[in-house]
């Protein structure tokens, strides 16, 4: 089980390191219905932050 363990820290690549500012803009783009084919859903609509990113159900609805 040891080797399922989260990791302790997340790794950033040396040539796209970690900043506030594209932490920002993921949320955003996760959070925006305009990154969907029909400009009417987000990410966040199926991946639910309170349902550890996902949507309780068995089958997605193929939406997107």
């Amino acid at each position: 089980m040891a080797k399922f363990t989260r990791p302790a820290s997340v790794p950033f690549p040396a040539e796209n390191p970690y900043s506030p500012e594209k932490a920002e803009l993921g949320r955003r783009l996760f959070f925006d219905p305009l990154m969907s084919a029909s400009g009417t859903i987000s990410c966040a609509t199926c991946h639910h932050p309170r349902l550890a990113w996902g949507d309780g159900l068995r089958r997605n609805d193929g939406l997107g």
